[in-house]
């Protein structure tokens, strides 16, 4: 019962280191900036995370200002559209009561390459604009992720090693026959 005790207590352990070292914001100072325009009646700032998009998940974060005000806006439409070639798909901006001036957006990319990027926003105060840029899309995984591995090792070795010591523990033992 204690060898139980003890691999829990280690898994708990493992589990918390891990969660600490794997920061999880999707804001702050660890988005790159990659693009920032001023329009009819808005200043966008666009921000990006991974800092390197690559073939896979890239999130999007969208700040719009008033030109005249520069105070952020809270009540948009934003959508933002990416092509390439004969290739174009579209995710919905949206913000969230805990940031309500940044509003987020999630492409997968399934292709490297230079995608056009088009930004739309739409208020009812400020009006409809239009921005377009190009980004780059390496085909390269921007991280190599072991961590999900190393978990999966750790877990099966500790239901291996506890059906053993269970096993060796509760057996029978055989009655001989002569």
């Amino acid at each position: 019962m204690a060898t139980v005790l003890t691999i829990a207590t280690l898994a708990y352990y493992f589990l918390v280191i891990q969660a600490n070292n794997t920061p999880l914001s999707a804001h702050g100072d660890n988005m790159r900036q990659i693009h920032q325009s001023t329009l009819n009646n808005y200043l966008l700032d666009v921000k990006i995370l991974p800092h390197n998009p690559s073939v896979g998940p890239v999130h999007f974060t969208i700040e719009p200002k008033s030109v005249l005000t520069h105070s952020p806006i809270e009540e948009a439409l934003i959508t933002v559209i990416v092509s390439q070639e004969n290739e174009s798909f579209q995710s919905r901006a949206v913000n969230s009561t805990d940031y309500p001036t940044m509003y987020d957006a999630n492409l997968t990319f399934h292709k490297p390459g230079i995608w056009g990027i088009q930004i739309s926003i739409s208020s009812v105060a400020h009006g409809d604009s239009t921005t377009s840029f190009n980004m780059e899309i390496s085909g390269v995984a921007s991280v190599p992720k072991t961590s999900a591995g190393l978990f999966f090792l750790f877990v099966f070795s500790v239901i291996i090693t506890g059906s053993v010591i269970l096993y060796l523990r509760y057996r029978r033992p055989r009655l001989g026959t002569t």
